[in-house]
């Protein structure tokens, strides 16, 4: 949908919007998201990554015409009843992941916040909702920089200890996209410079992500981790995200070759799912940069608060790790009772 806005081919991006309408829940005020084992049943759950990709875009395609006279278009509606779920489904900072899965994950948070950033700017600028809505943004870059290691890591969530590469290129882009919606973007923009740090440490000198490098093995391979990389890279080291777009785009040239059925793609190469959410990815944090961002020296006062926030960030790491541990020792001691997941909403 997104590609047929861009190029301005009206036929398939109607087709496309029509379809992803006609596949919005109206109870769940949402899109289903499916699980990603062949062995589940075709029946999906509300989930916040589809729906705020979906959302993200349902705005780019309809977002003008939000506040017009005629408000009470369906899009219209669709998108404002969108945005109110996803509010009550954040708590503190944290935005309910699926129905089936409660777990605070940092880059799904962030990935609500960022559509939320895209929506609050088409708000009336002293409208009680757009500071409700900002508010929310704000919470939510919070908890990832203060779940963020002192190396510069993002964990998967705050029950986890693993620092995925491909959560970590998602965590530092879609911070880029909601500085500006905070109070102290100096300090956000160090957070991300750390996080940066800490990814370009797992890169090779083309750019090109060193997997083995990864202690979690969610989602290794994925050339999803470039739609995320290559924003942040183009600003930071241009001559590794050309190497980037290049192997990327070499994804998207070997997929055209493959039949419409993709009856002729195997485990080995791309699948269609990773690269058109590299597309959504790169559409996302390109439109949306914080080009008022400035990396470099940062003040006394940020330096302080980092330290605080790291301080923070260790401690809760270590309870992590002792919960974790007890967790472990009772599944296996005494009684398996069941997934660690977080307790309550």
């Amino acid at each position: 949908m997104l590609a047929a806005f861009e190029s301005n081919d009206a036929r398939v991006l109607e087709d496309r919007r029509s379809e992803l309408i006609t596949h919005y829940n109206r109870f769940d005020a949402g899109w289903m998201e499916k699980p990603y084992s062949i062995h589940d049943l075709n029946h999906g759950s509300y989930g916040a990554v589809t729906t705020a990709l979906a959302f993200y875009g349902l705005l780019i395609t309809d977002g003008k015409d939000l506040f017009k006279d005629d408000q009470q278009s369906e899009v219209s509606l669709i998108l404002h009843t969108v945005a109110d779920r996803l509010y009550s489904y954040e708590s503190n900072g944290f935005v309910l992941k699926s129905r089936i899965n409660r777990s605070r994950v940092y880059n799904t948070d962030l990935l609500v916040g960022s559509v939320i950033g895209k929506y609050v700017g088409m708000l009336p600028a002293r409208s009680v909702r757009k500071r409700l809505f900002v508010e929310m943004i704000r919470r939510i870059v919070y908890r990832a920089i203060v779940g963020q290691l002192p190396s510069g890591a993002f964990r998967y969530h705050s029950l986890s200890l693993d620092c995925p590469l491909l959560y970590q290129a998602m965590c530092i882009s879609l911070l880029s996209t909601l500085a500006q919606h905070t109070t102290n973007e100096e300090l956000v923009t160090h957070c991300i410079a750390k996080g940066f740090k800490w990814l370009d440490q797992n890169t090779r000198k083309d750019g090109l992500v060193m997997w083995h490098k990864s202690k979690s093995r969610d989602k290794v391979g994925s050339c999803w981790i470039y739609g995320w990389t290559i924003p942040i890279y183009i600003y930071m080291d241009p001559g590794k995200s050309a190497h980037q777009i290049q192997y990327l785009m070499s994804r998207f040239n070997l997929l055209s070759s493959l039949g419409e059925d993709g009856s002729q793609v195997d485990e080995s190469q791309p699948q269609e799912l990773y690269l058109a959410l590299s597309a959504i990815s790169l559409h996302l944090c390109r439109e949306n940069w914080n080009s008022s961002m400035r990396f470099g020296t940062v003040g006394v006062r940020t330096k302080l608060i980092t330290m605080i926030l790291e301080a923070r960030s260790c401690t809760s790491f270590v309870l992590t790790l002792i919960r974790q541990s007890a967790w472990k020792c009772r599944q296996t001691l005494v009684f398996r009772t069941g997934a660690l997941e977080n307790e309550s909403w």
